[in-house]
């Protein structure tokens, strides 16, 4: 669309009821032409008529309304006017409540010039807080946590009542925020403390906070962190919050790569400790010991053997 930069500063100028009558003409001009902005004008023009103010959207709603849309809009292989029509229509949905009547002007803004929409509550950072909780939200693999778009550093992390944490960060900017311990966002940052921290004192919090919480993110973490951070310290913990997971093939399968391929005796300890709870097959573990490219310790060797005799 040749006129495109001109129609959205021609549009900006008619929300912000700041257009000239010239302007205006030549809005209407475009409006015809592209009968997407002439529905978008409708709407804007029938949520101007509410006759009473709107109170402000409940903040769950509002957030998720707009992870919704968000989610949406990042759809692939979609044409624009798809797109525009799509979202035409949730607006409209909204539009129709009364109650969700400025978020939905906030929507139409939004997804017309791609900016940042207001702030949820009274500043930018509460706003930041919910756009990433929300990224949070869509992310339930391994893969997800390493390719998002938020990267946090600086972890600091603080114990509160009623199993709360508080959370002090670098991402876009400094946050410091409280959630739940087994909020999606909590488990993004542990995760992602994990994948890219060099610090072994804040790997060592992240798996503390981590006990207790079942989580296939956590879990797929906890275990690429076994076979690839440097700290012997590090994977031992991970290690110990991963034998808690009962009856989990792909931990059993992490266990039997590191008596394979691990150095570290404690490790392979902890690796036979957790197999012969599991009651693995006895010719199973053999194979592994027999298949192993390090040097078998006396003390696994002893720990294989009797399991191995007892069964």
């Amino acid at each position: 669309m040749k006129s495109d930069k001109e129609i959205r500063i021609l549009f900006e100028k008619y929300l912000s009821g700041e257009i000239s009558h010239s302007e205006s003409d030549q809005l209407e001009k475009y409006a015809e032409e592209y009968p997407e902005y002439k529905q978008l004008m409708q709407l804007h023009q029938r949520l101007g008529k509410v006759e009473f103010p709107a109170s402000d959207p409940d903040l769950s709603r509002f957030t998720q309304m707009r992870a919704d849309v968000l989610r949406g809009i990042r759809r692939k292989n979609q044409k624009r006017s798809g797109i525009l029509e799509e979202y035409i229509e949730k607006i409209k949905n909204y539009a129709f409540r009364p109650e969700m009547a400025v978020a939905a002007l906030t929507l139409i803004i939004g997804f017309l010039f791609g900016r940042a929409l207001p702030p949820d509550e009274d500043n930018l950072t509460s706003n930041l807080i919910s756009q990433i909780s929300a990224i949070a939200s869509e992310h339930t693999k391994l893969e997800d946590i390493r390719k998002s778009p938020v990267v946090y550093s600086n972890v600091k992390y603080r114990d509160l009542k009623n199993d709360r944490v508080a959370i002090n960060l670098d991402a876009t900017t400094h946050l410091e925020f409280v959630r739940k311990k087994d909020d999606p966002l909590v488990l993004e940052v542990m995760a992602q403390t994990l994948l890219s921290s060099s610090d072994v004192g804040a790997e060592l919090k992240a798996i503390s906070y981590a006990e207790g919480i079942a989580d296939p993110r956590l879990k797929e973490t906890l275990i690429y962190t076994i076979h690839n951070t440097p700290s012997l310290a590090t994977r031992l913990k991970a290690m110990s919050n991963l034998s808690d997971y009962k009856n989990d093939e792909q931990i059993k399968e992490a266990f039997l790569r590191v008596l394979r391929k691990e150095e570290s005796v404690k490790m392979r300890l902890v690796a036979i400790d957790y197999l012969t709870k599991e009651r693995i097959a006895p010719a199973v573990l053999q194979q592994t010991l027999d298949e192993s490219e390090v040097t078998q310790s006396p003390a696994v060797l002893i720990r294989m053997r009797n399991y191995l005799e007892s069964n």
